[in-house]
């Protein structure tokens, strides 16, 4: 598998994610495994209360993931 050189930024991964989970019936295979690998990644660091209210913190720009370090 290829590697490509990216990062992304913290406010990215949080839209990336919340963009993919509005279409999760509509996802492919691979973007539904993107999809899956996002949320774990998301759920390992961030609280029930803020993954309920992720679409609220990222409308507002409060960039959860950076708060936690």
């Amino acid at each position: 598998m290829m590697e490509l050189p990216i990062t992304m930024n913290t406010q990215e991964i949080v839209g990336l994610f919340l963009f993919l989970r509005a279409r999760e019936s509509e996802l492919d295979s691979v973007l539904s495994a993107l999809h899956e690998r996002l949320s774990g990644h998301l759920y390992e660091r961030l609280s029930i209360d803020e993954m309920e209210n992720l679409q609220d913190l990222y409308a507002q720009k409060i960039d959860v993931l950076e708060q936690k370090g």
